[in-house]
C-alpha cells in the first residue's frame, strides 16, 4: 500500500511539475512578450494611430515659446505615414545659407529634443530641418523599425526638400540613437547627404531591441533576443531578419560617430571600423555631459566647409 501511495504521489508531483512548466513557458514566451514587446517598440498611444484617418496637428507652438519661428510642412512616407516637419531659415536671410542641417531625435523622444541646437546653427548661416520620426511626436505610425524604415523616411524628407528647393547644399544629417541609424542608412542610399554625425547608433536591429528592452526594464529570459524579436515581427510587420555585426555596412558619407563605452566595445562597431576607410569614419568617445556633447556636435557642424 505504501508503495502504491508513493507511486501515486510521484505521478501527482510529476503532473504538477509538467503543468507548472507549461504555464511558465506560456507566460514567459507567449503572454509576457505579447504584453511587453509593444511597450518597448511602439508608441504609448498606438491604438489611436492604428486608425489611418487619425492625425495630430503639426503644432509649432513649442518652438514659438522657445523664441523660434519655423515653417511647418508634412512629408508622406513610402508606406503613407504622415511625417510632421519644421524648417528654420538662417538668422541673416540676406546671405545665402551655408547649407542644410537635418536633425534626427533619439528613440522615445521627439523633435523638440533639439531646441538648444537650433539657434546657434541659424546664427551661423545654416538652414535647419527637424521632423518627428515615425511613431513619435505628432507624426504617424505605431511601431519603430530599428532605423531601417526611418532611413527610408529620411530619404523621402530629403527628396521633398530638394523638389521644393528648400535644401541648400551641403546637407549634413546629425542623428542620435535611432536617428543615428536612420542617418547612416539613408546616407548609404542617397548621395545628396554630404556628412553624417551619428551619436550612439545601434548599428544592428539586435542591439536596438536589446537597448529598448533594458530601457523599459523588460525581463531577461533565456533566448530573449530571439523571442522578443519574433514577437516584434509578428506584431509590427517588420519584414527583415534580426541583424547583427555581420550586416553592418561601411559609411557612405564622411561620418563622425560618438560612441559610449558599450558601443566602443561592441562587435558592430568593430565590424564598422574594419569596413570603413580612414577618411570616411571618425570615432569619438561620447561625453558624459549632455551640454558638452551639444557643443561638440555643433562645433563639428560649424567647422564644415
Amino acid at each position: 500500500m505504501a508503495k502504491l501511495i508513493s507511486k501515486k504521489t510521484r505521478e501527482t508531483i510529476l503532473t504538477v511539475a509538467v503543468i507548472v512548466m507549461i504555464v511558465l513557458v506560456a507566460f514567459f514566451y507567449v503572454i509576457y512578450p505579447l504584453i511587453t514587446v509593444p511597450k518597448i517598440t511602439a508608441r504609448p498611444e498606438r491604438n489611436q494611430f492604428e486608425d489611418p484617418e487619425f492625425r495630430l496637428a503639426n503644432n509649432i507652438e513649442p518652438f514659438v515659446a522657445f523664441g523660434l519661428i519655423p515653417d511647418s510642412f508634412a512629408v508622406p512616407s513610402n508606406d503613407n505615414l504622415y511625417l510632421a516637419a519644421v524648417r528654420f531659415a538662417p538668422t541673416d536671410r540676406s546671405l545665402a545659407p551655408r547649407g542644410t542641417v537635418i536633425l534626427l531625435h533619439p528613440d522615445d523622444t521627439d523633435r523638440t529634443f533639439f531646441m538648444p541646437y537650433i539657434q546657434p546653427l541659424l546664427d551661423s548661416g545654416w538652414s535647419v530641418v527637424l521632423y518627428d520620426q515615425r511613431a513619435a511626436g505628432v507624426s504617424g505610425g505605431t511601431y519603430r523599425f530599428a532605423g531601417s524604415y526611418e532611413a527610408d523616411d529620411l530619404i523621402e524628407v530629403v527628396a521633398y526638400l530638394n523638389i521644393h528647393s528648400q535644401m541648400p547644399p551641403p546637407v549634413v544629417v546629425a542623428g542620435f540613437d535611432l536617428g543615428a541609424d536612420a542617418a547612416l542608412g539613408a546616407a548609404a542610399k542617397d548621395k545628396r547627404i554630404s556628412e553624417v554625425i551619428a551619436v550612439t547608433p545601434h548599428l544592428s536591429s539586435s542591439r536596438w531591441l536589446e537597448a529598448a528592452r533594458r530601457r523599459q526594464g523588460a525581463l531577461w529570459i533565456p533566448l530573449h533576443p530571439m523571442v522578443y524579436f519574433w514577437w516584434y515581427q509578428k506584431l509590427s510587420g517588420f519584414p527583415f531578419d534580426r541583424t547583427g555585426s555581420d550586416e553592418v555596412a561601411p559609411p557612405a558619407a564622411p561620418t563622425i560617430l560618438y560612441a559610449d563605452p558599450e558601443l566602443l566595445n561592441s562587435e558592430e562597431l568593430k565590424s564598422l571600423r574594419e569596413k570603413a576607410s580612414p577618411e570616411s569614419l571618425q570615432v569619438a568617445e561620447l561625453p558624459s555631459d549632455p551640454e558638452q556633447l551639444r557643443r561638440q556636435v555643433l562645433e563639428a557642424i560649424l567647422l564644415l566647409r
